[in-house]
């Protein structure tokens, strides 16, 4: 998806439009996609790996032009907004007001 303002930086955007691709852009050279989605109940974040791992292998295989040493990466949400500096700050922040309470 693009940014409101036309950008396609990584930050935080506050408002998302739908992603239209302009003609030249229609090109198998874009790594740059990054997307959220839910977990099927009963599937693991281990299987969900091995099977998109699957995908991305498939996809370098039929197109190695655009693909070669390209794959996918999953890992939840919360371990890629928090890490674990971030994380190790909030338990104690936690524990603290914890304490407090």
């Amino acid at each position: 998806m693009l940014a409101a303002n036309g950008s396609r930086d990584r930050g935080w955007q506050d408002v998302w439009t739908p992603l239209a691709f302009k003609p030249q852009d229609m090109t198998r050279n874009f790594h740059w996609m990054m997307s959220w989605a839910r977990l099927k109940p009963g599937v693991s974040l281990e299987q969900a790996r091995a099977q998109m791992k699957s995908i991305a292998a498939r996809i370098e295989h039929d197109y190695p032009d655009s693909n070669k040493r390209w794959s996918v990466t999953i890992d939840r949400f919360a371990d890629r907004v928090v890490d674990d500096s971030l994380r190790r700050s909030l338990l104690v922040l936690l524990a603290a007001v914890g304490t407090i309470c």
